[in-house]
């Protein structure tokens, strides 16, 4: 009998994909409010500005970031699971784990010497790189802050090619699980250091929770009885595939990152709290992607590289469409809440403006885009005839969305005016019995 022979393997059950789809959104949801509530209670305990602003505590992170999104991120989804699952539907589950291993293996060496670079080079990254124009003592905290991050991209690439492995057997659950105890865990450093060690002690939170989500991630493999091999098998044809797909998908990731650390870079020059303010507003624009986009494509994902695996194209298709179109049907009503909330904001600022100018250009601003708006979902749904007129910041058009970020962007400054007239107001009120 030959030993190597494969034996048949016990298929993976698999969850359907619209349930998956469900319970990614129900816990991104979750991850996103805690995210929310992460930042709501960073910036309520922390200042802004001053020796220990909250500019450290997002700097920090930037390098991190880079590194993991560059190196790793790319390998564990284009390049990675579509091998993985060509393997597992011809019940190869040895090549699995072993091409799991490999790619394990190489990036845990990868990361371990990006962990030492930064723990090293954190001062002079934070200093010239990142965030040029912080204080002394806002330098401190972040340097101090990334090196307790170090480790998080090398913690953060085990857990990405275990729950990759999970996601292309259809187990989706710690996956989705894991990430809640990484927020968990800094929202509870903010009280337990806040009064001791302070803003460091944001990165001491991060640490831990990236070490539980490993944890939890371990967990959901143990089920899969995954077999670890201490080595690095390059001569195998799939396993370099994976390192020649991996180069785009870096490219495509690490420009992302690129982009981030410039802006953060450029914010540390607007004045003190910019980087904070734009981490925030960051933040904010990013949800719906992660709540929707990210979600449901996780979701999706190891079934069409399934149908590819299969060799059904009309399948494929037939997936591809339905996910599109669930997509869509999700999406629009939140295009349609958010054009309502900008209408709200702009007539709020317009109401709160210092002048009659800011008020009437507040006005006709909120105006021209809510019109546009409404004029373009009326024609899509039948209610009007024709006008040609583009719905602001989506449909295709140069001149269209250059007008629009113009005009939010002066409105943004008759906000910012009423603010500052608003304060000064404030800081000149007689006070009651002086």
């Amino acid at each position: 009998m030959n030993p190597t022979a494969q034996t048949p393997t016990k298929k993976t059950r698999r969850v359907p994909l619209a349930n998956v789809a469900f319970l990614l959104i129900g816990t991104s949801l979750m991850g996103q409010l805690l995210g929310f509530l992460r930042t709501k209670l960073v910036n309520a305990n922390f200042p802004a500005t001053g020796a220990h602003s909250t500019d450290a505590y997002f700097a920090a992170f930037n390098i991190p970031d880079f590194f993991f999104f560059t190196l790793a991120a790319g390998a564990l989804g284009v390049a990675f699971m579509p091998i993985l699952s060509d393997r597992l539907h011809k019940g190869d589950r040895k090549a699995v784990w072993e091409l799991s291993s490999s790619l394990l293996n190489l990036l845990t060496i990868i990361m371990a010497v990006v962990a030492i670079v930064i723990l090293v080079f954190a001062r002079p990254l934070i200093e010239y790189v990142v965030a040029p124009k912080l204080s002394p003592e806002q330098l401190n905290n972040a340097v101090a802050i990334m090196r307790l991050l170090a480790f998080n991209p090398l913690l953060f690439t085990i857990s990405g090619v275990l729950t990759s492995v999970q996601q292309t057997m259809g187990r989706f659950f710690f996956y989705a699980l894991a990430p809640l105890f990484y927020n968990l865990a800094i929202i509870i450093s903010i009280y337990v250091f806040r009064h001791n060690i302070g803003l460091r002690g944001l990165g001491i939170g991060a640490l831990i929770g990236a070490i539980l989500q490993l944890l939890v991630v371990i967990a959901g493999t143990t089920k899969l009885n995954f077999h670890w091999h201490p080595r690095i098998m390059w001569k195998n044809s799939e396993f370099r595939q994976i390192l020649r797909q991996l180069p785009p998908r870096s490219l495509d990731q690490g420009i992302d990152q690129l982009e981030s650390i410039v802006e953060t870079n450029f914010a540390t020059r607007l004045g003190p709290g910019s980087v904070t303010y734009y981490n925030n507003a960051y933040i904010l624009q990013t949800a719906p992607v992660l709540l929707i986009g990210t979600a449901i494509s996780t979701a999706a994902f190891p079934r069409l590289n399934q149908r590819l695996s299969q060799g059904r194209h009309d399948l494929f298709r037939k997936d591809f469409l339905m996910i599109l179109r669930a997509m869509i049907w999700i999406t629009t009503p939140v295009v349609v809440i958010c054009f309502c909330v900008l209408t709200w904001r702009g007539m709020r600022i317009a109401l709160r403006a210092p002048d009659s100018f800011g008020a009437y250009l507040a006005l006709g601003l909120t105006t021209m885009v809510a019109v546009q708006a409404f004029v373009n979902i009326s024609v899509v749904l039948g209610l009007m005839p024709t006008k040609g007129i583009p719905l602001p910041f989506i449909s295709n058009g140069g001149s269209s969305l250059l007008i629009n970020l113009v005009g939010m962007g002066i409105l943004l400054n008759v906000s910012q005016q009423a603010t500052t007239h608003e304060n000064v107001a404030q800081a000149f009120r007689p006070v009651p019995g002086a």
